[in-house]
C-alpha cells in the first residue's frame, strides 16, 4: 500500500526476490509439517465415554430361574454410540467457512479487480481499462495482497461466528448439553497423563427413560428442583484440562493395550475378540467413573484453577503430588484444541501460504485458490474425518460398523 499510494516515487520493489522465494519455500515447508503434525495429533488421542447410567432393575428369564440366577437389566449402548457420531462431526468443523473464504477471496481479486494492485507500476488501479499502461504482476506484491484479502476475510468470519455462537448457537456447548442429558462424560488424553474432561452425568440420575420423564427432569432442572450439572458441589463447571496421575495411566494402557495392539476388523468379526474388546469396554468404563467419583485407593484429584502463569504459557508448572491429578476448571472449552475448532490460526496460516505458494507457482489465483480448497476440503478434511472415525472406533472400543 505505501508502494502504490506514492506520488513522487520514493519507494521501489526488489530487484532480485531470490531470498523471497528461499523464505517463501521454507516457510511452506514448516506450516506443512506443523500441518501434517496437527493432522497426526488431532486423530491419534485417546477417548473414551463413561456412561453413569445405571440398570433400572433386574431381569429373571423364567419363573423357574433361581435368585442366584437373576441378572441385572442391560443399559443402552445408543446414547454412546449417538454421542461418538456426533464427537466425529465436530472434529472437522470450524470457526469460519472455508469455501466461503475462497469464493470471497476470488470475488475480490478476480471480479473486483484487487489483483492488479500488484502491477509493477506505482499507480493503483482495479479496472484496467482505466489505465494507460498495465505493467506484469510482481511476486512481492501478490503474496502482500494475498494474505491481506485473507485476513480480512478471516477477521470478518471470526466476528461473525463470535456474534453467532453468542446470541444464537454454540456448537460445542450444544454438546456439552448434550452429553449432560445422555449422562455420558468424555474422558479425552491428549498426551501421557494430559488431557480434558467433559462432566456429562446426569443429575436427573437417568437418561434411558421415554419423552415424559426427560421433559419433567428439564422442567424441574428449569426451576432449580435439582443439582446442578458441575463436577462438586452446587457448581456448574463440567469442562476441565486434566492431568491424571501415572498409576492412573499405567491401570488404562494396561486395559487398552491389548485391545488396540489388534486390528480393528478382526475384533469386529472374531467372537473372542468381540467378548474381549466389550470386556475391555467396561472395565475402562468402571476404572474413569471409579476415579471420577474418587473410589479409587491411592488415586485421587483435586479440582482448582490454573495460575495466572499457567494460563499464559499455556503450561502446568505445580506438580501433583503422587498418586494425585488436577482438573483445571476451563474458562472456555478447552477441549477444542483436538478439534480443528480450537486450532484456527493454525490452519489459516496453512491454507494461505499454501494459496501462496501455488500462485507462485502458476501465477494464477484462480488455480491457486480452487486447488488449495480442493486440497483442504477434499483430501485433508475427508481424510482427517476417516482418521477420527478410526481413531474413537479403536481407543473408544465402539463398532465402526456404527460410526457413521
Amino acid at each position: 500500500f505505501i508502494y502504490k499510494g506514492q506520488r513522487a516515487v520514493s519507494v521501489f520493489l526488489p530487484v532480485d526476490d531470490g531470498p523471497l522465494r528461499a523464505v517463501l519455500i521454507t516457510a511452506f515447508v514448516l506450516i506443512m509439517l506443523s500441518r501434517l503434525y496437527f493432522l497426526y495429533r488431532s486423530t491419534s488421542y485417546d477417548i473414551s465415554f463413561l456412561d453413569w447410567e445405571k440398570p433400572k432393575g433386574k431381569f429373571i428369564p423364567t419363573s423357574t430361574t433361581t435368585k442366584e440366577q437373576e441378572t441385572l437389566t442391560s443399559v443402552s449402548i445408543w446414547r454412546t454410540y449417538f454421542l461418538a457420531n456426533e464427537w466425529n462431526e465436530l472434529h472437522t468443523i470450524r470457526k469460519i467457512n472455508p469455501t466461503l473464504q475462497y469464493i470471497g477471496f476470488l470475488f475480490l481479486t478476480e471480479y473486483v479487480g484487487l489483483k492488479y494492485l500488484t502491477t509493477e507500476q506505482p499507480d493503483a488501479f482495479v479496472d484496467p481499462t482505466t489505465a494507460s499502461y498495465v505493467s506484469s504482476f510482481n511476486l512481492v506484491l501478490r503474496i502482500g495482497l494475498t494474505f491481506a484479502v485473507f485476513f480480512v476475510l478471516w477477521v470478518a468470519q471470526r466476528i461473525y461466528n463470535f456474534l453467532y455462537e453468542r446470541f444464537i448457537s454454540d456448537q460445542l456447548q450444544m454438546y456439552i448439553d448434550l452429553c449432560s442429558i445422555s449422562n455420558i462424560s468424555v474422558f479425552i488424553l491428549s498426551d501421557a497423563v494430559y488431557g480434558y474432561y467433559i462432566h456429562g452425568r446426569a443429575v436427573h440420575g437417568h437418561a434411558d427413560a421415554d419423552m415424559r420423564e426427560i421433559v419433567t427432569s428439564l422442567k424441574r432442572e428449569e426451576d432449580n428442583l435439582c443439582s446442578k450439572r458441575g463436577l462438586g458441589n452446587d457448581s456448574d463447571q463440567h469442562t476441565f484440562d486434566m492431568v491424571i496421575p501415572i498409576l492412573l495411566r499405567s491401570n488404562y494402557n494396561r486395559l487398552i493395550a491389548p485391545i488396540t495392539s489388534r486390528d480393528i476388523s478382526q475384533r469386529s468379526n472374531q467372537r473372542s475378540e468381540v467378548e474381549k474388546q466389550i470386556t475391555a469396554y467396561n472395565l475402562i468404563n468402571r476404572l474413569f467413573c471409579s476415579f471420577i467419583d474418587r473410589s479409587l485407593d491411592d488415586i485421587d484429584y483435586t479440582i482448582g484453577e490454573k495460575l495466572f502463569l499457567e494460563k499464559a504459557l499455556d503450561m502446568e508448572i505445580r506438580e501433583p503430588p503422587p498418586g494425585k491429578g488436577m482438573l483445571y476448571q476451563d474458562d472456555g472449552q478447552a477441549f477444542e484444541e483436538v478439534l480443528y475448532y480450537g486450532n484456527e490460526w493454525l490452519l489459516f496460516t496453512w491454507e494461505v501460504v499454501l494459496v501462496v505458494m501455488l500462485d507462485y507457482a502458476a501465477n494464477s489465483f484462480i488455480f491457486a485458490a480452487i486447488l488449495a480448497w480442493f486440497i483442504n476440503e477434499v483430501l485433508l478434511s475427508k481424510f482427517s474425518s476417516w482418521r477420527c472415525q478410526k481413531n474413537v472406533a479403536a481407543k473408544a472400543l465402539i463398532d465402526e460398523r456404527f460410526l457413521l
